[in-house]
């Protein structure tokens, strides 16, 4: 498996992409996904805050495409350290929670990935879990 995920900034904005490369076991065919997030902040624009609990070592996602699965979560979450795992909920597509070692690294990785868009349309939401 090989992961590559790198950040291009510029004044006042933030391009961040992940590239994800895989062999599929299966069969020679390899699958290809890639992410794209822009996020254009200008200073003198306060970034859009969502609503949060207290700092927690567990992450809850929601706003999350109806084709998110477990592999996927788990790529984007597992560059941060102390990741744990993803749990999905059942029968509930959008949510998802994300455990990692300590508060202070579900804080790190909230902050990095808070809006990311894992397809066009669907910015992921993330918040402490309530205790």
């Amino acid at each position: 498996m090989f992961l590559q995920s790198f950040t291009e900034s510029s004044p006042g904005i933030q391009t961040q992409s992940l590239f994800l490369f895989f062999r599929m076991w299966d069969s020679d065919a390899f699958l290809f996904v890639s992410c794209l997030q822009a996020l254009a902040t200008p200073a003198q624009t306060p970034a859009v805050q969502v609503p949060d609990n207290p700092p927690n070592h567990i992450l809850f996602l929601n706003n999350l495409p109806e084709e998110t699965n477990e592999m996927m979560l788990s790529m984007l979450f597992n560059q941060f350290p102390g990741f744990k795992e993803v749990r999905l909920v059942p029968g509930k597509h959008d949510i998802a929670f994300v455990e990692f070692e300590s508060d202070t690294q579900a804080g790190v990785a909230k902050d990095a990935l808070q809006g990311f868009r894992i397809t066009a349309t669907c910015a992921m939401k993330i918040t402490y879990a309530k205790k």
